[in-house]
């Protein structure tokens, strides 16, 4: 809502969040990536929370100079200290220590908020605003943001630390070292515990680094847009009588594979948003380009990796909003007109009702309700999807 301004299209945003298959098969499903996606999505609130509070705060000290009869400086003035962008670099580092792919939206919201900030301080008239951005935000921005993440992704270890049966944590005692030297006699838990902490990332890079072998459900992430091959979680199959089914055989699923409408509408919205991007340099179309390619862009230069679909729900909150931004771009467009608004305002309502409608169709296999076989091949729409 605070990016796009109508209400209405906050409202679009988060009900497509709602009855998406993607992340309603999340919800119930404990796996990672749902709070990676958590704690990026808190992240870049903040942010964008940030980008209107430093926008006004630059806005304020310079028409109070120009009202004083000074000069903006070369630079611009300095903001100063931000909660917000503490806060979500805190975020940030906390979804780091969730999933390490955290580490992208990291780099990518670190430079899309310098960014932002050096558009502000070009709008309101400051001449260098590229060198100024770099001097009084960048560098600033960096020294907050670096190591705020760093602690926020230490604070994810706070149970690995405390827990002294936790995975590795013994690792350093029962492989002692003289490398400590004189290192006083309290200092040696602490020194252990690190030691410990960095064989485990090291076992970890190992495994992920070398994680190559073969699954039914691995897809290549040039598909997970269009969601050509989900990730089949759940599967059973009954014969008539079994389990209450009534047809010849019944099957229950959980296949997680978003609405289909949403995430082909979305393919078109992202590359809607991209050109906007280069060539009006529209901030909004940069924030959801932002967001869906830390998800998903890094993942394309692994392609040896064993990797899912299921991925995408790192950024799908993204896609999501990049299909209420089209909605919006249409309804800003064309919704003035005496006679495309009515028309527009149709096609979006009847939109919105067919992707529910698929919504509903789809429930049963993202929830695995029994159905006929015949209804689950109904939803079989591409190959790839069995």
């Amino acid at each position: 809502r605070s990016m796009l301004g109508p209400t209405t299209s906050g409202i679009a945003a988060g009900a497509l969040f709602a009855i998406d298959g993607a992340a309603i098969v999340h919800a119930r499903t404990g796996l990672l990536d749902s709070f990676l996606m958590f704690f990026v999505v808190v992240a870049f609130a903040l942010l964008i929370k940030d980008r209107e509070v430093r926008r006004t705060r630059l806005a304020r000290l310079c028409a109070g100079r120009l009202d004083q009869g000074l000069d903006l400086g070369r630079y611009g003035p300095r903001l100063g200290w931000s909660w917000w962008r503490f806060c979500a670099a805190l975020s940030l580092g906390l979804a780091t220590g969730v999933k390490w792919s955290g580490a992208y939206y990291v780099a990518v919201f670190c430079v899309m908020a310098v960014i932002w900030d050096a558009g502000a301080r070009r709008s309101v008239g400051v001449k260098g605003w590229l060198p100024g951005a770099f001097w009084r935000d960048a560098v600033p921005s960096a020294l907050i943001m670096v190591p705020t993440a760093i602690a926020g992704y230490a604070l994810a270890w706070t149970s690995w630390f405390i827990s002294p049966h936790a995975n590795d944590r013994q690792w350093a005692v029962t492989n002692p070292t003289d490398s400590c030297g004189g290192l006083p006699d309290f200092l040696t838990p602490a020194f252990d515990a690190i030691r410990s902490l960095v064989h485990y990332h090291q076992g970890m890079l190992t495994f992920h680094t070398g994680l190559s072998s073969e699954h039914t459900y691995q897809s290549s992430p040039w598909g997970w847009m269009a969601q050509i091959r989900p990730t089949s979680f759940y599967w059973n199959k009954v014969q008539y009588g079994e389990n209450g089914c009534l047809s010849s055989e019944c099957a229950s699923a959980v296949t997680s594979i978003g609405n289909p409408l949403i995430w082909w509408l979305g393919c078109i919205a992202f590359l809607v948003a991209l050109f906007l991007l280069i060539t009006r340099g529209d901030w909004r179309a940069g924030a959801i380009v932002a967001g869906i390619g830390a998800g998903w862009v890094p993942w394309l230069f692994f392609p040896e990796r064993t990797i899912f679909t299921f991925y995408t729900i790192a950024f799908a909150p993204f896609v999501y909003l990049a299909v209420a931004y089209l909605g919006f771009l249409l309804w800003q467009r064309y919704g003035a007109g005496p006679v495309s608004g009515p028309r527009v305002k149709r096609a979006l309502c009847w939109s919105a009702g067919i992707i529910a409608a698929v919504s509903v169709f789809f429930y049963p296999i993202w929830t695995a309700i029994q159905v006929p076989m015949w209804f689950w091949q109904l939803h079989m729409w591409l190959p790839t999807w069995i």
